[in-house]
């Protein structure tokens, strides 16, 4: 039980743009507890017989194609949950869990609600299904000054739907091709901004619910229990999930409607003024929204990097262990 002065610890968890750096794939690979979930995940697929190589996936470079996007989607979750029990050892439980798209997943996993063969099969199920969408696509929009209320506007009457709410100054647009098309018209005539394309796929839109349909009947059936421990917080719905149903909710509003990030972290700063935020990792990205969302004097720390450094460190120590 926290003391009511100590700070209030946030753990970040980020979504499959984790380990879309083929650099910080190899990383994951030296931390045996992420190999060795890997390996749990990859029995799973062996034994539903679907041709995927997860160790062969993290030690490649990156490819851009569906089957690329198939590895990804599944290796992000048994990735991001043996970091997270890494986290448990190293700190203890965190007090509130944020996390973001394929992070939920991870999260759920992570905390006990959903089974990792339940997480692995639906995500390459559904990953599937996104693949062979031709319906639109996803950029990121950036603007030298925070959006403001007239201009989202205007994206959204050409079409145009916000997919993930960044920070005050980005935000990833999903739509039709068309859509987005117009889109940059309106916003190469009338604002200062840039647009680049991010994914072949409208993710977090509505043109998302032929994927949702997909695997609607995985997320109705999947045991879902109640867990002990942190609080979550939604960054789709932008509030606290209290029990199983409501998870199971979040998991479908999670496809088809918009990750409120920025709002989440400003949200929960509003409450918990002095709470420390941590980025699960592997990448940064979390940290970058939080440095761009919140005041200067909000604390954000990068987990992943701090566990490389302190198995530095025991490699390190081990090998003057054996020289003495």
């Amino acid at each position: 039980m926290k003391r009511s002065h100590d700070a209030v610890n946030v753990l970040m968890i980020p979504g499959a743009d984790a380990i879309e750096e083929s650099s910080l794939r190899l990383a994951c690979l030296t931390i045996d507890s992420v190999v060795h979930e890997l390996k749990k995940a990859q029995l799973i697929l062996d034994q539903n017989q679907i041709s995927l190589d997860l160790l062969k996936f993290m030690q490649e470079p990156n490819a851009l194609t569906p089957e690329w996007f198939h590895h990804l989607a599944v290796a992000t979750v048994p990735v991001q949950t043996a970091l997270y029990q890494e986290y448990l050892l190293h700190h203890g439980k965190p007090d509130i869990v944020l996390s973001c798209s394929l992070g939920d997943v991870a999260r759920n996993v992570s905390i006990g609600a959903l089974q990792l063969e339940d997480a692995v099969l639906t995500m390459f199920k559904f990953i599937e299904s996104v693949t062979q969408q031709k319906t639109g696509i996803s950029c990121h929009l950036s603007t030298p000054e925070p959006f403001t209320d007239e201009q989202i506007k205007i994206l959204q009457d050409q079409g145009a739907e916000i997919g993930v709410s960044q920070t005050p100054f980005h935000m990833m647009l999903g739509g039709s091709f068309k859509t987005i098309r117009d889109a940059v018209a309106v916003i190469d005539s009338k604002f200062q901004m840039k647009l680049k394309p991010l994914y072949p796929y409208p993710l977090h839109t509505s043109l998302m619910k032929p994927c949702l349909q997909a695997i609607s009947s995985q997320i109705a059936t999947a045991p879902i229990e109640q867990w002990s421990g942190p609080r979550l917080y939604s960054s789709v719905q932008r509030r606290w999930l209290s029990d199983a149903e409501e998870l199971r909710d979040d998991m479908i509003q999670n496809i088809i409607s918009t990750v409120h990030w920025k709002e989440s972290l400003q949200n929960i700063f509003d409450q918990y003024p002095d709470a420390k935020y941590i980025n699960l990792g592997p990448t940064p990205t979390l940290m970058y929204f939080h440095s761009r969302s919140l005041p200067k004097t909000s604390l954000a720390s990068h987990f992943f990097e701090y566990l490389l450094q302190s198995q530095q460190y025991k490699s390190s120590f081990e090998a003057l262990h054996v020289q003495a």
